[in-house]
């Protein structure tokens, strides 16, 4: 299995990036699946309940809750993830939680152990885009959550560009199309 993960601050691009690669993928005959935290479970809704601002509660704990989520998310893809032949493209991942963890006052060092216990992906992609341009593609979905405010959105950016080991692509000076080739790339060297 060839595991890949999207993550970047809100408006960074994620999604489409992400469907793009798997269309890709699939036209040129791979087993491709898609899939997104939060997820849609139980826990998945809770975290999208406090993200939105109908729940209040504390940072670490959300931050926990991410990682149940995330739990059962690998769980859920283990068949997956033991197979040889498929590809696994994940809409965030663990990056996500620890940026956006760290951005809101969360121990690094923690959320980082925190993680730990999660695969690591064969290829992790950070979309980095200027702040601005963030809140522009934010503001065309009409949605909101907790973290797309400016001050947030830029701590945030800060903490991924902390990450090593990662893939970095930014997906504000280039088109979409342009970003995706450059994406498919770096998946199809994988799957050699």
């Amino acid at each position: 299995m060839v595991f890949i993960t999207f993550d970047g601050i809100d408006g960074s691009g994620k999604s489409p990036l992400a469907e793009a690669l798997r269309k890709a993928l699939a036209g040129q005959g791979y087993d491709v699946t898609v899939t997104k935290e939060p997820t849609d479970g139980e826990i998945g809704r809770l975290t999208h309940r406090v993200t939105k601002g109908e729940l209040k509660m504390d940072m670490l704990a959300l931050q926990i809750l991410f990682a149940a989520d995330r739990a059962e998310h690998i769980a859920k893809f283990r068949d997956i993830i033991e197979s040889k032949d498929r590809v696994l493209i994940s809409d965030r991942y663990y990056y996500s939680s620890i940026a956006y963890g760290e951005a809101a006052g969360a121990d690094r060092k923690y959320l980082e152990v925190l993680n730990s216990v999660f695969p690591k992906p064969d290829l992790a992609l950070i979309l980095d885009v200027d702040v601005g341009i963030a809140l522009e593609r934010i503001a065309a979905k009409n949605s909101s959550t907790l973290f797309e405010k400016k001050e947030t959105l830029e701590r945030t950016r800060t903490a991924f560009r902390k990450f090593s080991g990662v893939t970095f692509i930014d997906t504000g000076r280039r088109s979409k199309e342009e970003t995706a080739v450059e994406v498919l790339q770096l998946a199809k060297a994988l799957l050699k």
